[in-house]
């Protein structure tokens, strides 16, 4: 990238800590799939069937045989649906907003969600005080309940578990010679670093084929998930998930200092978001997009293991507790605050900014639709994820597909792509109007004028979901509309920038400054500044 990044190391102050405040890396628990009716799989190798409580069942020496796990005669869990109004960063404020609901006639309450230890010097993330209203066994009276709060906060709806779910999971082989049922579930405990394959499990990613045969390391459990089906749920060290999600998270053919940084990034932002994710549920992420994608040992690749390697344990950290250090495809130029993407506190390391070096003092203005309009289409200099010339293709080909894109829409199979997606029937689609703009110039509000009704959608995935068959690549764009003779709309223009949520680290920027000879510490201070980087817990034995 020549003439925008000159080789940069990082600070002294930001060079690795030789502290290790954990004595190793915490186990996580990840959704591979739920509400499944059955499932095969084969076990590389000896391993243990055990109950969800950890009682054995059977030792069960290496095999080539496939098994078979389904749910059998199951209740599903009993939910209630709450409004959650909004969150604040502290139980003062919660409180405040408390007081504020009931003035107006509204039943509140505050529920803390998060990972509470005081017992270490680093905390594993901070407590989140959520803001709740109602309880309702209907998520259509919960809406009608969130509706009251459209216009002050921005509501979401919360499912929580109020009965377990209750069941059986049933194990059998292909001869059936060992056949049997265990209540709520069980666990296949492979030894000797043995792994699992799961056959034609579903999957968003690698390939684009919606199911794929999967290898996992680690422990499998297979149990009666919240639907009244079954769910597979891997356990297993964070670094290892990490091995497993980098591949799907990030191109292999970026530079080596840029995986290193985004293996950093996920491993802070998996830490942190313990505990704030998939509460009702028995996980604390699942492997598709709304968590991370995550795709076990089976796209592992050399680049992906170094990098986990090289930076094992290590973390970011904003005072004494661990960076939620988000990243996202491409920025387009400019970064999203985070109260803008998620009803969320505002967190100043993760402030929308100029993604341009050096990062010029003004603020760009774009929320004012005209200064976003200029900003997508005649795409200012220097931005970091606009690469032109590179000697990694893979970077060269995300910067071409991401940095700036346009999509084309019929009116009326726009209209369809709504109706389906929203279940709100607009009539004719006169218009598509951006209410509200972030930083970055994503939209975080837009409504839709049609003949029968008007929809206003708020936050930025509800917009990119709404607009496409799958989703747009972000929410920066802008509309032209193609008119016939009587002025109506034959044809939507979407032009738009960046691909992602555009909040905190930049892949396609990350990948820039690398092959500019940045290191892996400085990219991470260009995108999280007034954090340091602490390696939280050594590598297992064996593994310096």
């Amino acid at each position: 990238m020549p003439g925008r990044a000159t080789t940069r190391s990082a600070s002294p102050s930001r060079t690795r800590a030789k502290a290790t405040p954990w004595p190793a890396a915490p186990d996580l628990r990840i959704l591979l799939a739920d509400r499944l009716a059955k499932l095969e799989f084969r076990v590389n190798g000896p391993f243990r069937l055990e109950s969800l409580d950890g009682r054995l069942l059977h030792h069960m020496p290496a095999t080539e045989r496939r098994w078979l796990v389904r749910s059998q005669d199951t209740t599903p869990a009993r939910m209630r649906h709450t409004v959650i109004v909004c969150a604040q960063p502290t139980a003062k404020a919660a409180r405040k907003v408390v007081a504020e609901l009931q003035e107006l006639g509204f039943e509140a309450r505050i529920m803390v969600i998060g990972v509470d230890d005081d017992s270490r010097s680093v905390k594993p993330g901070r407590l989140r005080h959520r803001v709740l209203s109602g309880a309702f066994d209907s998520s259509a009276e919960a809406a009608v309940h969130m509706a009251h709060f459209q216009n002050a906060w921005r509501p979401r709806l919360l499912r929580e578990r109020v009965e377990e779910p209750q069941g059986r999971i049933e194990l059998a082989d292909a001869t059936f010679k060992l056949d049997e049922e265990i209540s709520q579930g069980l666990r296949v405990v492979p030894e000797a670093g043995g792994s699992v394959t799961l056959y034609r499990l579903p999957c968003e990613r690698f390939p684009d084929s919606p199911v794929e045969d999967r290898r996992f390391g680690g422990v499998m459990e297979f149990r009666v998930d919240n639907h009244g089906q079954m769910a597979a749920v891997c356990e297993l060290p964070l670094d290892q998930w990490l091995r497993g999600v980098l591949p799907a998270e990030l191109e292999a053919g970026f530079p080596v200092e840029a995986q290193r940084a985004v293996a950093v990034a996920l491993r802070s932002m998996a830490l942190a978001m313990r505990g704030l994710r998939h509460m009702s549920e028995d996980w604390h992420f699942c492997a598709q997009g709304h968590c991370f994608h995550f795709s076990g040992l089976t796209h592992k690749n050399e680049a992906c293991e170094q990098a986990v390697a090289a930076s094992v344990g290590e973390v970011l950290v904003a005072g004494d507790e661990i960076c939620d250090a988000v990243s996202h495809a491409c920025c387009g130029g400019h970064g999203e605050h985070k109260e803008n993407v998620w009803s969320t506190p505002r967190e100043a390391v993760l402030a929308g900014r100029w993604d341009v070096t050096p990062r010029p003092a003004r603020k760009a203005g774009l929320e004012k639709e005209t200064a976003a309009r200029s900003f997508i289409l005649e795409a200012p200099a220097g931005c970091l994820c606009r690469v032109t010339r590179s000697a990694w293709p893979a970077l060269l080909e995300s910067s071409r597909r991401a940095f700036r894109w346009r999509e084309v829409w019929s009116r009326t199979d726009l209209e369809a792509v709504v109706r389906r997606k929203t279940g709100v029937d607009l009539g004719t689609l006169y218009e598509i109007v951006p209410v509200r703009r972030g930083v970055s110039g994503r939209i975080i509000e837009l409504e839709l004028i049609g003949s029968r009704h008007n929809l206003r959608l708020q936050k930025e995935l509800k917009i990119r979901e709404a607009l496409s068959p799958e989703r747009l690549s972000s929410s920066c764009f802008t509309v032209h509309a193609d008119v016939d003779a009587e002025g109506l709309p034959r044809r939507f223009i979407l032009t738009g920038a960046g691909q992602g949520h555009g909040c905190g680290l930049c892949q396609v920027g990350a990948g820039a400054l690398a092959e500019g000879g940045w290191d892996y510490r400085a990219i991470l201070e260009h995108y999280f500044p007034g954090t340091n980087l602490l390696r939280l817990y050594p590598a297992p034995a064996g593994e310096e």
